[in-house]
């Protein structure tokens, strides 16, 4: 229907709503009806209108919507397609609201003879009369589909616009995916289906910090079912998808279809409202025909109809031509939706009220009054008085919350707002608009209501601040801040330092890892000097891992500090009172009397126990000890007994801390000697280090306590565990796979070959990986020494290194290795992997954090008790069914050994020997004997370097600059990473030749080969 009269949409939604239309067959009833008509009837002038898909463009035009504007077509995926479509402009910037409109209607007097013709002619459409023999969803002898007729339309916008408005949408899209199998014009491409649904949940879960098991439980999956004949039909594709993207939790899922009620409406999307009106009603459908449910089926949840709320709505739908989409919706809210007061405030900036709400039909309307413009009034330029006032405070924090109220107001990305940008010209940003930002304003810094104040006068976020700043008495042109250029030259030089490149070549867009090759270890220390420099406690937790580039980190450390309403501490320290440094003084010697406690009681260093380390989990600290150490801080602090203290919730040194300062002040603090308080916070790690004894120790087992019993059997609910099965090692442990599934385990195994076509395999980026990259514990099985060579142990760590790439690592609660010797290979021989495979995943906790252990055993009970009572030993091996770890053993001095003697006849062969400390130790060793050498080494030797082994450091820049060109002009991205990476083999090249040469230089013989020795066939063919 039209709307009579000027029914527009409000002038500040016109220029950011952008409209859909989604129909497979627009325009075509029309078309039927011109092409049916008689010669003898006069031609329709306006024909090209009346068949032309111009539903989108008409609407716009009816409502004034001048926003991105176009239909779509994917068939009877249409309608998700469109909702898909809608996000990526929301997110993308192109518009702040997208109404969706979706309508077919193939059953119309003119329509319905071709369409319905169609069809049955392709063997789609049913041909049963009676009515329970032909709407079969999911059910026995499906045979085809009904057609049907509908429309429907939806409103998507972004969450701030809704928000601004006071109105609380129903749902949100949490995410969409629409494609195209290329497999055939009718049938389901079930692989492909099924590969795309379990790839869009796993995501789904990632970007959201859901799990499958909650979809599965609080969610309906919105089926497209279209009961047509089960061969390529829609309900086998479904429903293998669904099991092969939650497994087991695919039966609890709910399954809802409106197609036994409403035929095949084509493109309109009815599932979507359905679903939709679905959560917010609390009322979910029946299937129809639900007793004639498919046998093969029985084990799915399929809707009896219900009165209950689903949280989640799982929407696939497909189409001819092998159209599929998915969209995954989470309810927001079901009632007082319309209640906040701002939606009222709102309706009145625009002219009217509440009162004033009417339906007409099935529209909503609201006459208004026009609001006149407010005419801008002439602004003189800023004196140079006032521009240096801005300059003292125009990089603080009040002009990141302006921008962010602003931001807020239109979905603009704050750091898109410039502070001289002109509000209503550079902004679009209307007086209505302006209102409200000024309105938020006042709010926020509580300052009167002024009669005489014009918002005409501050135009931009400059004037705006330098406002504020003489209504607060210039208070906040004392508070300096971190703006990003400050930040982002800081963060450059911080990184120029750490890896040695030019500042200049560091482009704030450059990946970390991959274009500036800067490793974990490294980024960690980068950070830790940024802390430093903003002064942010490491306390604080603002978790900068896994940014990407200088400009991600910028935009989080500003978010940070916004979020925490605050400034940097490089800011406020010169704010700190002698009162807050007597606390902050009581508080270290408070720290340092628990961790002295705590060491008395586990045996653990004081300087080993970390603020943060949990109690139990990380100390093995068991809840009697911990009874023990609570009791001598009570004692020494006269806690009264009858203050209970909660030892589940107080769990490391910091919250300790926190709790005992409640107590300082009201007891006169004990001397330190009492408990000879180590002063860890006056001395530094490597003080305490230069202290340490330094001895040749001795590695070997020692005997431990017994892990407490297990009286039933622990369930470790939906934990996602990986079994790295390498080289078949879990063929010696029979049954371990059902062992793992009692504790409640959802087990993946995978197996690692000891084949080098199989690491090509896991390299290759263009395939996708073999599992998902979110497990909660990892379990690596060693295979014993008869199931493996040496030489595939090589790469068995190339896969693991890959592996271990492509996980999530936050996500990994545990990692445990498994390996088939006895007392720690101390007896019938060591395996030499189980003890690489060891020190590999130590290099992980120690890097990560994340807790490991390493069980040598064949024994499933001892091994499930390890695993079940963790307890933060990191090595267990058993004996005599004694429980052992090992231990370093102080060896005292060696007796003097026999001595070699080295004469020019011998062959000394050295790996590496031609570089860094190898050459180092040969050099010192020629000094004095003078054997023939052999050396091996990666880098080529090359004679034609001689000239260079003459210049200066001056003149080796100007050569790395020549590199550095040529590498410019051969490839259009050039980054630190592949500069440092030719250069560092020009320079091994060099240092190879020099050292060799100097070598000849004293008389020896030298031979150099450059070869791999990991390589046997090389090292065959050199020797």
């Amino acid at each position: 229907k039209i709307l009579s009269g000027d029914w527009v949409l409000p002038e500040e939604l016109q220029d950011n709503t952008g409209i859909i239309f989604a129909s497979a067959f627009p325009g075509y009833d029309n078309l039927a009806e011109e092409i049916s008509k008689s010669q003898d009837e006069d031609f329709d002038r306006s024909f090209l209108f009346r068949v032309l898909s111009m539903g989108h463009s008409q609407f716009a035009q009816l409502i004034k919507a001048k926003g991105p504007n176009t239909a779509i077509n994917a068939a009877c995926a249409s309608t998700p397609q469109a909702l898909g479509i809608a996000e990526d402009w929301i997110r993308t910037g192109r518009c702040k609201r997208v109404i969706v409109i979706t309508g077919d209607n193939v059953t119309s007097k003119n329509l319905f003879q071709w369409i319905g013709a169609g069809f049955l002619a392709s063997g789609a459409a049913t041909n049963k009369s009676r009515w329970e023999e032909a709407v079969l969803p999911f059910g026995e002898g499906r045979n085809g589909i009904i057609l049907g007729a509908g429309a429907s339309a939806f409103v998507i916008e972004q969450e701030s616009e809704a928000k601004a408005r006071g109105v609380k949408p129903i749902v949100e899209i949490l995410g969409s995916y629409f494609a195209n199998s290329a497999y055939h014009g009718t049938r389901l491409d079930r692989a492909h289906i099924s590969q795309k649904l379990a790839k869009f949940v796993i995501e789904m879960e990632k970007r959201h910090g859901i799990t499958k098991n909650e979809l599965a439980n609080e969610g309906m999956f919105v089926s497209h079912e279209t009961y047509s004949p089960a061969r390529g039909g829609s309900a086998e594709s479904e429903l293998d998808a669904l099991k092969k993207a939650f497994g087991e939790n695919a039966y609890n899922m709910l399954i809802i279809n409106t197609k036994g009620y409403t035929g095949h409406t084509m493109g309109a999307g009815i599932e979507e409202a359905v679903a939709i009106k679905s959560m917010e009603k609390g009322r979910i459908p029946p299937i129809a025909n639900f007793n004639r449910i498919d046998p093969n089926y029985a084990k799915f949840n399929f809707s009896k109809g219900s009165q209950e709320r689903k949280k989640y709505a799982l929407r696939f739908a497909a189409g001819f031509g092998s159209q599929i989409a998915i969209v995954l919706f989470r309810l927001v809210s079901f009632n007082g939706r319309f209640s906040d007061p701002t939606y009222e405030k709102w309706l009145q900036n625009i002219g009217g009220n509440g009162k004033l709400l009417f339906t007409d039909g099935r529209v909503l309307k609201m006459k208004t009054e026009r609001i006149p413009t407010v005419k801008p009034t002439t602004v003189s330029p800023l004196t140079t008085e006032i521009s240096q006032k801005l300059t003292s405070f125009s990089t603080s924090k009040i002009i990141n919350e302006v921008k962010y109220i602003i931001a807020l107001k239109t979905g603009y990305d704050p750091e898109d707002i410039e502070e001289n940008y002109d509000l209503e010209e550079d902004l679009g940003i209307d007086t209505v608009k302006q209102a409200e930002i000024f309105g938020e304003i006042r709010e926020k810094w509580n300052l009167e209501v002024d009669d005489s104040f014009n918002i005409a006068d501050y135009r931009t976020i400059n004037a705006i601040v330098l406002m504020l700043s003489e209504f607060l008495d210039s208070d906040l042109v004392e508070i300096p801040s971190v703006d990003d250029n400050l930040l982002e030259n800081k963060l450059i030089k911080i990184i120029s330092e750490k890896t040695g490149y030019d500042v200049e070549d560091i482009d704030i867009k450059f990946d970390l890892e991959e274009d500036l090759g800067i490793d974990t270890v490294k980024q960690a220390e980068i950070f830790g000097e940024l802390r430093n420099y903003l002064k942010i406690s490491e306390d604080t937790e603002i978790n900068l891992v896994g940014l990407k580039n200088i400009k991600e980190i910028i935009q989080k450390i500003q978010e940070y500090l916004r979020l925490q309403n605050t400034e940097p501490d490089i800011v406020n320290a010169r704010k700190s009172t002698d009162r807050e440094i007597g606390e902050s003084t009581d508080r270290d010697q408070v720290k340092n009397v628990i961790k002295k406690v705590i060491a008395d009681k586990t045996g653990y260093d004081v300087i080993d126990i970390e603020d943060n380390y949990d109690l139990e989990e990380d100390l093995g600290i068991d809840t009697v000890k911990q009874a023990e150490i609570f009791g001598e801080l009570r004692t020494f602090y006269n806690v009264e007994e009858s203050i209970e203290i909660n030892i589940t919730e107080i769990r490391t040194p910091n919250e300790i801390t926190k709790f005992i300062m409640q107590f300082v002040n009201k007891t006169s603090m004990i001397p330190e000697k009492k408990l000879e308080i180590p002063k860890i916070a006056s001395s530094s790690l490597e003080e305490s280090k230069k202290e340490e004894e330094i001895y040749i120790s001795q590695i070997i087992p020692s005997r431990i306590f017994k892990l407490a019993k297990m009286e039933n059997v622990p369930k470790f609910k939906n934990l996602k565990t990986l079994i790295l099965n390498i080289n078949s090692g879990l063929s010696n442990y029979q049954n371990f796979y059902k062992e793992f599934q009692k504790l409640g385990l959802e087990i993946q195994i995978f197996d690692i070959l000891g084949e080098e076509n199989f690491v090509k395999s896991l390299k290759n980026k263009e395939s996708e990986f073999p599992f998902d990259k979110d497990f909660n514990i990892l379990i690596l099985v060693i295979p014993d020494n008869t199931q493996y060579s040496l030489n595939e142990s090589l790469t068995f760590f190339d896969s693991l290194f890959i592996i271990f790439q492509s996980l999530n690592l936050s996500a990994i609660e545990k990692i445990i290795v498994i390996a088939p010797e006895t007392y720690f290979g101390w007896e019938n021989g060591a395996n030499a992997l189980s003890s690489s495979v060891g020190a590999f995943i130590k290099t992980l906790n120690r890097e990560f954090q994340i807790p490991i252990k390493l069980i040598y055993s064949v024994n499933p009970e001892q091994i499930i008790h390890e695993i079940s009572i963790w307890d933060n030993i990191e090595e267990v091996a058993y004996k005599d069914g004694i429980r052992y770890t090992l231990l370093r053993k102080k060896l005292g001095e060696f007796p003097e050994q026999k001595k070699y003697f080295i004469s020019t006849e011998d062959v000394l062969l050295a790996t590496g020997g031609a570089q860094g400390i190898t050459f180092a130790c040969i050099d010192e060793l020629t000094n004095n004997v003078k054997p023939q050498l052999i050396l091996l080494g990666l880098a080529p030797y090359d004679d034609s370097l001689h000239e260079y082994l003459l210049y200066s450091p001056e003149m080796l820049e100007e050569k790395k600059q020549e590199v550095t060109n040529m590498l410019k002009s051969k490839q259009e991205r050039v980054t630190p990473v592949m500069i440092k990476r030719e250069w560092k083999n020009f320079l091994d090249k060099l240092d190879t030749l020099r050292n060799i040469e100097s070598l000849r230089k004293k008389g020896l013989k030298v031979q150099y080969y450059a070869v791999d020795v990991t390589n046997e066939e090389k090292m065959q063919n050199t020797f």
